[in-house]
């Protein structure tokens, strides 16, 4: 049986790799995207995977099966500066592909969300590739596309 827990500190390098690795599956079914990632990116999630073992505001979740990470999603929570409220906000979910991959998506999702409303979001957001949307497990959970951010990079 899959256990889905917060990560632990000594576990993010092991995250950092399936992160490396799901950049290669994203760059051959992408090659048009030109898909990829630095070592520094590689470090610099792998410090947010450190972060989400212990920070009250960052959590890194992972799904085990024995002693197998495979899979994980992360998630902050952003306090307003100015004015109140708190919202989530959802990033890097990914399973190890198979045939239980979309029900270990949803079970790390609603994970997620439930630690979100644990220290008190409100709203909770998903980023998504406009180019590349993934509707599932999120459509299901509630969640609808209503925002459009554009980004620029130098």
């Amino acid at each position: 049986m899959v256990e889905v827990r917060r990560i632990r500190v000594d576990e993010a390098a092991l995250v950092r790799d399936l992160v490396r690795g799901a950049a290669k599956q994203l760059a051959q079914r992408y090659p048009e995207d030109r898909i990829g990632i630095s070592e520094r990116g590689l470090s610099n999630l792998e410090t947010q995977f450190r972060l989400g073992a212990v920070h009250g505001d960052e959590m890194t979740l992972v799904a085990l099966d024995g002693a197998d990470i495979v899979g994980f999603i992360c998630g902050w929570v952003t306090r307003g500066r100015a004015t109140p409220g708190v919202l989530g906000e959802i990033d890097w979910l990914w399973a190890r592909p198979g045939p239980t991959r979309d029900s270990l998506e949803r079970r790390l999702a609603e994970a997620a969300i439930r630690w979100l409303r644990e220290v008190g979001a409100g709203p909770v957001f998903v980023m998504q590739d406009a180019r590349h949307l993934n509707w599932e497990p999120w459509e299901s959970l509630g969640f609808e596309a209503d925002v459009i951010r554009f980004s620029r990079y130098e």
